[in-house]
C-alpha cells in the first residue's frame, strides 16, 4: 500500500491480483489533477494492469477533473489496459453520465447509497455493496 496526500487530494493504492485500486479523497480539481495525473500514470505503465479508482470521498470539482479522467482513460488504452470507476457517490456518477463518460463506471458499481440500500432491503447485506 503506498499513499501521497498532504494537498487537496489524498490517495491510497492497493495491489490486488485484478489491478491497482486508487482511493482518492478530497477534492479533484485543476489543483490537484497534476499530481493525480503523475501517480496514476506511473501505475499505468507499471506491466499494463488496470486502474481501478475509488472516488467515493472524492469531489469533481471542475472539468479539469473529467477531462483527466477522460486522459488517464485514452492513456491506459494506449498502454493495453484500462482505468475504470470502481466505487464513486451518486453526484458523481451522475456527473460522469451526463458528460457521457458512462464507459469508465465498472458493473456493479460500489456507492453508499447502493449500501444503504441493500441494508433497508435486507439487513444482511448492509456493508456488502
Amino acid at each position: 500500500m503506498a499513499q501521497w496526500g498532504g494537498g487537496l487530494v489524498t490517495m491510497t493504492v492497493h495491489e490486488r491480483d485484478d489491478g491497482a485500486v486508487v482511493r482518492l479523497g478530497g477534492r479533484l480539481d485543476r489543483r490537484s489533477a497534476a499530481d493525480v495525473r503523475a501517480a496514476v500514470g506511473d501505475l499505468l505503465l507499471e506491466a499494463g494492469r488496470p486502474v481501478l479508482l475509488d472516488l467515493e470521498e472524492t469531489v469533481i470539482g471542475d472539468s479539469t477533473a473529467l477531462g483527466l479522467l477522460v486522459e488517464l482513460r485514452r492513456r491506459a488504452q494506449r498502454h493495453g489496459t484500462e482505468v475504470r470507476v470502481v466505487a464513486a457517490d451518486d453526484r458523481t456518477v451522475r456527473l460522469l453520465l451526463r458528460a457521457r463518460l458512462g464507459a469508465l463506471l465498472a458493473a456493479p458499481l460500489r456507492s453508499p447509497r447502493a449500501a444503504e440500500r441493500a441494508a433497508l432491503d435486507d439487513p444482511a447485506l448492509a456493508g456488502t455493496a
